[in-house]
């Protein structure tokens, strides 16, 4: 997603595409049924938002870097 030249600009840009994309799914979430038969669909949510949550962590570590050179 990143390359060793992307500017923090791009970074940061991503970090908030990845954060409305997080809400989304948060929403999605909320508007599901609590029932037995959303299991799944609850989880395969879940799983797509701590994906994206590592790849925000990920984007930080890498502004965290720009601004240390």
């Amino acid at each position: 997603m990143t390359t060793p030249n992307m500017n923090q600009g791009q970074l940061l840009n991503n970090i908030k595409s990845l954060q409305n994309l997080e809400q989304k799914l948060y929403l999605d979430l909320e508007k599901l049924p609590n029932e037995v038969s959303n299991t799944d669909a609850q989880k395969e949510i879940v799983d797509k938002i701590n994906q994206l949550s590592q790849s925000r962590i990920g984007l930080y570590s890498q502004v965290h870097q720009v601004h240390s050179l």
